[in-house]
């Protein structure tokens, strides 16, 4: 596994930028076969925790030495690998875009706090997610749902027609709007408080 750190700025976080498998061959642990395809990359503490396309599973790594802390199973919560993940404070959220559901997990045990479905998160083919202390926001094919982070609850659903939201793919938050990348090659800021 080949890890680089870039440095964002002098006085910033390091933030680990790729992570590249190498073959089990050559003496990687069995641990790294988990972040063979990775998907989506989270920093969360003094972790960093990346999805993998081939198994559903998600990697904690030391964001200090790069070494792999522990492999979570995101089944029976999802057989479909999960597209995009957020971390906040002791909870990890990944969206399982195939089953139209998103997994909290604690960060602490690796435990699956909850699975929220589709229906109670308004979900339909969530692709993108980003946390904060109070709420959760996930991008789907033309809404984006806000979750209240401390019981996983619907606050509302953000539609596209009346946000100009067009099959949102990524999503981004900040500490007074977010922000929602579109397939048509635009952004769009809402506004989050």
């Amino acid at each position: 596994m080949k890890i680089s750190r870039l440095r964002a700025c002098a006085s910033c976080f390091s933030v680990l930028a790729s992570l590249m498998m190498v073959p089990t061959a050559l003496g990687a642990s069995a641990n790294a076969v988990a972040l063979r395809d990775p998907l989506a990359i989270a920093v969360g503490g003094a972790n960093v925790w990346v999805t993998s396309g081939v198994n559903a599973s998600i990697t904690e790594i030391a964001a200090a030495n790069g070494k792999i802390l522990r492999v979570l199973d995101n089944e029976p919560a999802s057989r479909n690998p999960s597209t995009a993940i957020a971390a906040s404070g002791d909870t990890v959220w990944v969206t399982n875009p195939g089953d139209d559901s998103v997994t909290e997990i604690d960060a602490l045990s690796g435990i699956v706090l909850r699975v929220i479905s589709g229906k109670n998160g308004g979900f339909d083919h969530p692709n993108g997610i980003a946390a904060d202390a109070t709420r959760v926001w996930v991008s789907n094919a033309d809404s984006v749902s806000v979750l209240n982070a401390s019981n996983g609850s619907l606050v509302k659903v953000i539609k596209a027609q009346r946000d100009r939201l067009s099959g949102a793919d990524g999503i981004a938050i900040d500490n007074s709007a977010v922000w929602v990348l579109n397939p048509n090659f635009s952004i769009r800021r809402l506004m989050a408080f």
